[in-house]
């Protein structure tokens, strides 16, 4: 009786501890949302792969030991958790390395490294294979005075876990696509149709163009995927959207003033399938389209996420501006890239809970949306990687690089 509950209970700790914590750990530091699906197949594919060869390989080798070693040889740094082996194992999983559990384990591990593609995953792993290799080697002296000369000579003819080591150089390439390498594009170009174009970089190495259309409007150009927000015709310059943009397969309306919601520019950019996400008062007005609250969140595709955040005024006498609870900011997550759209707003509290932004478009246009050192706190407090403001006016930027060292600041021309 007290075998079987030893041995229930040390089945359930390794279930516990690295088939649920250990990849729960490593998605909480990712900073990757949910539901998360890669752009790229194959590494999915790898991913999924690799996680379910490695729980193969681990279940075969509690099968196997439990049949032919009768115990388990972890010990967990000398405290006993499951029945001790009884009987040498050399055949089976354990032709392919001397722990084949772990190797498992590991397998499974790098599965999801791989699906999550970003460095603090990968720090958990290292950390867990360094605790791991000391605890195997206490259990290797352990099963040397357990079966001495036997285990000595299988030991010398089987490696520990070279395929672990193999798979970890095949994988730690493909981490170079993490969000560090996200904004790996500093300088903006000039389209075929006159505007300027932000490039950047998803964690699978795929481009992100933003064209910077004028005033509140941009345009968001992710393969063959178009996301057109707040497009607008007549404000300054007129915009051909027929003639200089695709259809749009997404359109988003922060709120519904003049210069971010406009009809015209909506029917040009429309399809058959277009969809149309905007704001209650926007939805009402127009009388068309999906409203979004604040909070909500969208799968637009399954590498781009949608996420509605506030977009007001909070200084005393400008509430009416852009009322709390009404307009909305966009986080758009595309295969990682993370960008902040922030609509009309100040630098309200909530900014504070928006995080590991790439890139941040922020209004600086007194008194409806920002003043400059309201925008330098907006930034301090979301920390983005790039900022560009936009919806600025005649508001005078030349100070704001200065302001925000560690920010890459980027004036363009978004009056």
């Amino acid at each position: 009786m007290k075998n079987a509950f030893k041995n229930i209970a040390g089945y359930l700790l390794g279930l516990c501890i690295f088939v649920l914590g250990i990849p729960a750990l490593m998605w909480l530091v990712s900073g990757r949302p949910w539901p998360y699906v890669p752009a790229s197949a194959f590494r999915f594919g790898l991913a999924v792969g690799l996680a379910l060869i490695g729980l193969a390989l681990s279940i075969w080798s509690i099968v196997y030991m439990k049949k032919v070693g009768k115990g388990n040889p972890f010990d967990a740094y000398g405290h006993e958790v499951a029945p001790r082996t009884k009987e040498l194992m050399t055949e089976g999983p354990y032709r392919i390395c001397r722990n084949p559990m772990l190797l498992g384990i590991y397998l499974y591990d790098i599965g999801w490294l791989i699906y999550l593609w970003a460095w603090w995953p990968l720090a958990i792993f290292l950390v867990q294979t360094v605790l791991l290799t000391l605890q195997v080697r206490n259990e290797e002296k352990r099963l040397e005075k357990d079966f001495g000369e036997a285990y000595l000579n299988y030991k010398k003819r089987t490696g520990r876990y070279l395929l672990m080591i193999l798979t970890v150089a095949l994988m730690l390439p493909g981490c170079t696509h993490s969000k560090k390498t996200a904004v790996a594009e500093p300088s903006s170009t000039i389209s075929e149709t006159g505007y300027e174009v932000e490039r950047f970089i998803t964690d699978s190495g795929l481009p992100v163009d933003i064209t910077l259309i004028k005033h509140g409007t941009l345009a968001v150009n992710y393969g063959d995927l178009w996301i057109q927000i707040d497009p607008v015709t007549k404000l300054g310059k007129t915009t051909d959207y027929a003639a200089d943009f695709p259809k749009a397969d997404f359109i988003l309306i922060t709120h519904e003033h003049g210069d971010h919601l406009d009809a015209e520019a909506i029917e040009a950019l429309t399809k058959e399938d277009t969809k149309i996400l905007l704001n209650p008062s926007s939805r009402d007005k127009l009388d068309r389209g999906e409203a979004i609250t604040n909070g909500e969140k969208r799968q637009l595709t399954d590498a781009v996420l949608l996420e509605a955040v506030p977009a007001y005024n909070n200084t005393p006498g400008r509430e009416n501006f852009h009322p709390k609870g009404n307009g909305n900011g966009y986080v758009l997550t595309i295969d990682g890239l993370r960008i902040y759209i922030a609509g009309d707003t100040e630098d309200i509290p909530e900014l504070a809970e928006i995080k590991d932004i790439d890139v941040a478009f922020l209004p600086v246009n007194q008194p409806y949306t920002m003043t400059v050192e309201q925008c330098v706190r907006a930034a301090r407090m979301i920390q983005p990687k790039v900022l560009i403001p936009y919806h600025f006016g005649q508001t005078d930027l030349s100070e704001l690089p200065g302001l925000l060292p560690g920010i890459d600041v980027r004036l363009r021309q978004m009056q």
